[in-house]
């Protein structure tokens, strides 16, 4: 399903879940809480969204030998209360159960379909770590994204 994309699903992914109003879009300097990260965690601010690339699973073959795959993502949630990170991660894993079907995803030029999300693992805690006592949770999920239309204007309806 997922072919070719110009842009990483954990990107796409991190997009999805601001659009869908679990976060907002980072801004460099800012300590505002629930900003959304792709690849990457900065040290600030405590409370933090991350989206990093994992490895898919085939999906499935079509008759013409074309190979359908999802691809791989793991969710990453930092907090320093146990109650707003495991709360944070709670409402982001309901949003992607119920929420997302075939849901329209515009970064950068490139419009994407998120076709389904399918989580792999439930909730893991991490723990707490010793040296900043934030508490860490992770959910792994596999998705469906199919890169819709690269014109960068208007919202394109998918078919």
């Amino acid at each position: 399903m997922s072919g070719n994309l110009n842009h990483s699903q954990a990107k796409i992914i991190a997009k999805l879940i601001i659009d869908l109003g679990h976060g907002i879009t980072p801004v460099v300097g800012s300590t505002t809480e629930w900003q959304v990260y792709s690849s990457h965690e900065p040290d600030s601010p405590t409370n933090a969204i991350t989206v990093y690339d994992t490895a898919g699973r085939q999906a499935g073959r079509l008759f013409n030998g074309e190979t359908q795959a999802m691809n791989g993502f793991q969710l990453r949630i930092r907090s320093d209360l146990q109650t707003d990170g495991r709360g944070k991660i709670e409402d982001i894993k309901e949003a992607f159960d119920k929420d997302v079907k075939r849901a329209v995803v515009h970064v950068g030029e490139s419009w994407y379909v998120v076709h389904s999300i399918a989580r792999t693992t439930e909730i893991i805690p991490l723990g707490v770590d010793s040296a900043t006592r934030r508490r860490t949770w992770t959910l792994n999920a596999v998705t469906a994204i199919r890169l819709y239309s690269t014109t960068g204007t208007g919202t394109p309806v998918p078919p």
